[in-house]
């Protein structure tokens, strides 16, 4: 069966990364399916180092609805606030990488383990990474950990930008063998699903 895309295609109690080299786009994607979730009725949490402010007008400049299940808890600059006040049925964790600078591998392995156990009673876990920030064994270990991992890739073709979406891993479907083109703009998050680039 193919694959196809939408944003409650990913598995419940899971731990998902969302990743981006650069660029903006994955956040306002780790938020459409926040959407998602409130829309079902269920209470998001998302840890930030930004200002709640800051993480409404985002989701407000790409018309991402939220509503009072979206919780935000700002400024977050200690690791052990995750695991403390990850009380809804998803949390997104922004900011991942940063918190992680300088913190040994085995320590990271041993927390990563512990969102996954978490992510086992009914909780969803959506990790926002931004890569190239911690080292290439670090980021390898994150993603071979999580049950899921979808890339966001922008690439210059001619002097258009083009963004697709990459999912190598995602447990419960078989990924799709091609990449999805997307597009972000004021009319919010827009996924092609007509189109197909391998």
């Amino acid at each position: 069966m193919e694959f196809e895309f939408g944003f409650d295609v990913f598995p419940h109690r899971s731990v998902i990364v969302i990743t981006e080299e650069l660029g903006g786009t994955h956040r306002p994607f780790a938020q459409n399916i926040a959407a998602v979730a409130m829309q079902r009725g269920e209470k998001v949490v998302y840890f930030t180092g930004k200002n709640r402010e800051d993480i409404i007008a985002l989701m407000d400049l790409y018309q991402i609805p939220h509503n009072e299940n979206f919780k935000v808890v700002e400024g977050v600059r200690d690791r052990t606030l995750i695991s403390k006040d990850c009380t809804g049925d998803l949390c997104i964790l922004d900011d991942f990488a940063p918190l992680y600078v300088g913190v040994p591998l085995e320590k990271i392995r041993e927390e990563m383990w512990n969102l996954i156990d978490r992510s086992r009673k009914n909780k969803g876990i959506l990790i926002i990474l931004d890569a190239g920030i911690l080292p290439r064994d670090v980021e390898q270990m994150i993603y071979a950990l999580a049950d899921g991992v979808v890339r966001l890739v922008t690439t210059l073709e001619g002097s258009r930008i083009k963004r697709y979406i990459n999912i190598p891993k995602m447990n419960g479907i078989i990924p799709p063998e091609q990449y999805i083109p997307f597009t972000l703009n004021g009319d919010g998050l827009l996924v092609d699903t007509r189109e197909r680039h391998g």
